[in-house]
């Protein structure tokens, strides 16, 4: 495609443009056309962007460019940087791109699996928590005080209205006097 007019940048020259961010996998994508203005551009495989009948002089002028013919995998981090837009047409890269997509996929899947057997843990965890809470609330205010202070005349006459383990029964023999002593207050 040649230029509509002297100076207009060559829209299919760049498929898209990233802008490097601290964090490496992050990228803008801005669609062709846009203009940039006094950066510094690398293209990565300048031989498939432009085989050679097209000229990157209209590009140059939007600040320092560097135009690479062919860039292997492992060039792509050094010659990126200190570049502040990025062309690439390679379909490695592509390929590995949607490759680490697919992966940071099923990577969240996963995750949310995980999120979803802690929160459903979580719960039962709160439910059991309350229950226990429950039956020491009723040990302190109804058995135990209906069995003129026994703690063991108490505990077996809640053991025949509630079905609970030997750690609940510990647990409400460990707690139920605090109750006792907040209701005195």
């Amino acid at each position: 495609m040649r230029h509509k007019r002297r100076g207009e940048p060559i829209a299919p020259v760049v498929q898209w443009i990233e802008f490097r961010i601290p964090v490496p996998t992050i990228g803008v994508r801005l669609p062709t056309g846009v203009l940039l203005f006094a950066m510094k551009t690398v293209i990565l495989d300048g031989h498939l962007a432009n085989p050679g009948d097209l000229s990157w002089e209209s590009l140059q002028t939007f600040g320092e460019l560097t135009v690479y013919p062919r860039t292997e995998p492992s060039d792509v981090v050094s010659r990126c940087a200190g570049a502040e837009a990025v062309a690439v047409q390679n379909k490695v890269m592509k390929e590995q791109a949607a490759k680490d997509q697919k992966e940071y996929d099923e990577k969240i899947q996963e995750a949310s699996g995980i999120i979803s057997e802690i929160s459903g843990r979580v719960k039962e965890v709160k439910v059991k928590y309350e229950r226990l809470n429950r039956l020491t609330y009723k040990f302190a205010t109804d058995y135990y005080p209906l069995s003129d202070h026994n703690e063991d005349m108490a505990m077996k006459f809640m053991a025949k209205a509630y079905s609970f383990t030997d750690e609940e029964k510990e647990y409400i023999l460990q707690n139920y006097k605090e109750l006792l002593s907040t209701s005195d207050e």
